[in-house]
């Protein structure tokens, strides 16, 4: 987390480092980005750099950090339906957000496959294991009105499905990125179909899934 005295700066100096990082996080993996590089873009002393982080990985988690927020933001349509979606098509609905935010922020988007292309890193787990809580979070709810719909089956484990939900989505996208070729939204959306009638085949009310 970014130190007080960034939260501090003006507001204008603060996006000036922040659109710096994602130019630099962008253009290089994590590993392969050069703070120097980032002072540079900024127009700010190195000196002034460790004022307002502790280190590279310190703002490269908020750099990350701050695209979840803004994805996350972007799924708050399909979170907000109180109508009768059920928990299936919302779950794909998700998905589908998910790559209107991929079309609309190309540059966020290269970050983050920089991300999951780099699993080896200490970083990428730490930052996985971060951010993980937010989906456990989404799931539980969705998986609350599920029951509550009739969609998915009575006394269900919902921390534990949640749980479960989120890390396929994780591995989804390891599988996606390892085996998918050529990609495009059309085969990735296969894919999650696939997936998603693997779960409903484990959750759903439904005796037997056509």
């Amino acid at each position: 987390m970014p130190k007080p005295t960034f939260f501090n700066l003006p507001p204008e100096k603060a996006r000036r480092i922040e659109e710096a990082a994602l130019d630099e996080f962008t253009e290089h993996a994590f590993k392969a980005a050069s703070i120097n590089r980032i002072v540079a873009r900024a127009d700010i002393a190195k000196g002034s750099f460790y004022q307002y982080f502790h280190d590279k990985k310190d703002l490269y988690k908020h750099t990350i950090n701050q695209i979840v927020a803004q994805k996350l933001a972007s799924f708050s349509s399909v979170l907000n339906d109180s109508g009768s979606t059920d928990f299936f098509s919302q779950l794909r609905m998700l998905y589908q957000a998910g790559l209107r935010f991929t079309r609309e922020n190309p540059r966020l988007q290269k970050i983050g496959d920089q991300l999951l292309r780099d699993r080896n890193s200490p970083v990428y787990e730490e930052l996985v294991q971060e951010n993980l809580h937010h989906s456990d979070q989404i799931m539980q709810e969705m998986i609350r009105k599920g029951i509550d719909q009739g969609d998915l089956r009575p006394g269900l484990d919902i921390q534990l499905y949640a749980w479960l939900i989120s890390r396929m989505n994780v591995l989804l996208s390891d599988y996606y990125l390892e085996n998918v070729h050529p990609a495009s939204e059309e085969v990735f959306m296969e894919t999650v179909d696939k997936m998603i009638h693997f779960i409903a085949a484990g959750i759903s009310q439904k005796e037997e899934m056509t």
